[in-house]
């Protein structure tokens, strides 16, 4: 843990508990995220290997249009 004054290469504050950071992960693992993040996705993400994960991703977190085009940008990329 750091020093609360945090001097040059200290960490000022403290550090996550391993349980509550997967407790965390969890809990964000969860959600969609913004609309805005997956329309990005779509509009921006050229890799195949991407755009499948990405896909994966929509599907399992319900985003069936987004996993749609996520699919269709796949089939274009090869």
């Amino acid at each position: 843990m750091g020093s609360p004054s945090g001097g040059m290469g200290e960490v000022a504050g403290y550090r996550v508990a391993d349980y509550l950071l997967r407790h965390v992960r969890r809990l964000r693992e969860a959600e969609p995220g913004p609309g805005a993040l997956w329309d990005a996705f779509v509009a921006h993400a050229t890799d195949p290997d991407d755009l499948r994960r990405l896909a994966d991703a929509a599907e399992a977190r319900g985003l069936h249009q987004s996993a749609a085009q996520l699919k269709e940008a796949v089939a274009s990329a090869g």
